[in-house]
């Protein structure tokens, strides 16, 4: 009896840390409309490391180069998040990594068959008071030829909105309220 509740103990554990380690999986997805393939990016949110699947034909894939891990790791005082679009002027994706406690980011793309650390990453401190996480999403207006950058903090709600404007990131002025989901009734 006592091996049968030792063996349950450890069982226990094994699970409650595979668990635990699933957690901290986020992913997320783009479509490249030129090689007709989504892309899908899985990362640990604590450590970084992470890979990009994509179907190839009758089996998953992963990309043979990664984004470089561990991003950021040295100053993280939050969770890395990551983001990313797909920009059809240039043909390329776009990644940016974040620290969800302080909003440092860095971004990459793939260019000349390497990762490339951007030269002007989006501001450092996004926006000040932040209650909980910063979050991040952003997306390619090919309307308008760039792409536009969303921060919001996830415990309230306020976000500014950035674009790249003559050379600098521009904040939008037209930002939702700080308080999003204050009209909402059930």
């Amino acid at each position: 009896m006592k091996k049968i509740m030792l063996s349950l103990v450890v069982l226990m554990f094994v699970v409650s840390g595979m668990m635990k380690a699933q957690t901290n999986t986020k992913m997320i997805t783009y479509y490249d409309p030129e090689e007709k393939i989504a892309y899908y990016v899985v990362w640990d949110t604590k450590t970084g490391n992470n890979l990009q699947y994509y179907w190839a034909g009758d089996k998953w894939d992963t990309m043979a180069f990664n984004i470089p891990s561990p991003p950021l790791l040295d100053t993280i005082k939050g969770n890395i998040m990551f983001d990313v679009y797909y920009d059809t002027k240039v043909k390329r994706a776009f990644y940016t990594i974040w620290d969800t406690k302080t909003g440092r980011n860095i971004q990459y793309l793939w260019d000349q068959g390497q990762w490339s650390e951007m030269k002007y990453n989006l501001p450092q401190q996004p926006f000040e008071g932040a209650k909980g996480d910063i979050m991040l999403t952003s997306y390619y207006s090919e309307s308008e030829g760039k792409a536009f950058y969303t921060f919001y903090d996830a415990a309230g709600g306020k976000s500014v909105q950035y674009f790249w404007a003559d050379d600098h990131w521009t904040d939008m002025r037209l930002n939702l309220p700080e308080k999003p989901l204050a009209k909402w009734r059930p």
